[in-house]
């Protein structure tokens, strides 16, 4: 699709510095599978993809989809940063400090970090990732951001740090998955035609596509006969 075409172009372009590319769109319309086909299709190629989901759930500690992200990049970066992401954040600039350590010894090849869900993120979360828009514009980096449009205007505080981000950022909306994204969201050793049974049924919807390749994925092909 164009849209993935799109996420591959600003991979391309961030072999040259730091990239930023939104997701963007209203539940459903597959912000979250695109970006999925997208990281699987760079993982088959060896590229690192690390990727970190937000969360309002009660409880979660502040930068909690940066110590997700820092936990894909392995032990040695859990060791040398996670000490500081669970600081206060009242007094992040440890926190950005460290996180910014990881990404630039990490920095041989191009990475992609994918932070789900960006509209439920911490204010701190968030301004970590203005911090590295500022200060990381030399490292080969890809951050893709995912979130709803019609969740963005409930902290005003928050807004401001979203729109600065957006300001410099690459916007992707999704259209309807077709075959080929199916096919990849699905086991390789799959007959074809379930791939065409699940666009057939799903019209490309991300929504029901997730759910029938979730069901194929527990139960195999045959719990496609039993969804209405």
């Amino acid at each position: 699709t164009e849209e993935l075409e799109a996420l591959h172009d600003a991979f391309d372009a961030a072999s040259d510095g730091l990239v930023v590319a939104l997701i963007s769109g209203e539940p459903g319309v597959g912000k979250t599978s695109l970006a999925r086909v997208f990281a699987q299709d760079l993982r088959s190629r060896g590229v690192t993809v690390c990727w970190g989901s937000c969360t309002e759930v009660g409880g979660a500690p502040a930068f909690w989809p940066w110590v997700q992200v820092v936990r894909g990049f392995g032990a040695s970066a859990i060791t040398s940063a996670i000490a500081d992401l669970d600081s206060r954040s009242d007094e992040p600039f440890a926190a950005y400090d460290a996180v910014h350590d990881v990404l630039r010894n990490h920095a041989e090849h191009t990475n992609v970090i994918v932070l789900d869900d960006l509209h439920c993120a911490d204010l701190a979360s968030l301004d970590l990732l203005r911090f590295l828009i500022a200060t990381a514009a030399d490292l080969p980096l890809l951050i893709v951001g995912i979130h709803r449009l019609s969740e963005l205007r409930a902290d005003p505080a928050r807004d401001v740090a979203f729109a600065a981000i957006a300001s410099g950022a690459r916007r992707i909306t999704p259209s309807d998955l077709g075959i080929d994204e199916i096919r990849s969201l699905l086991a390789p050793d799959l007959p074809s035609d379930v791939a065409e049974a699940v666009l057939a049924r799903s019209a490309g919807n991300a929504l029901y596509v997730e759910q029938l390749v979730d069901a194929v994925w527990r139960d195999g092909p045959a719990a496609l006969d039993h969804i209405p």
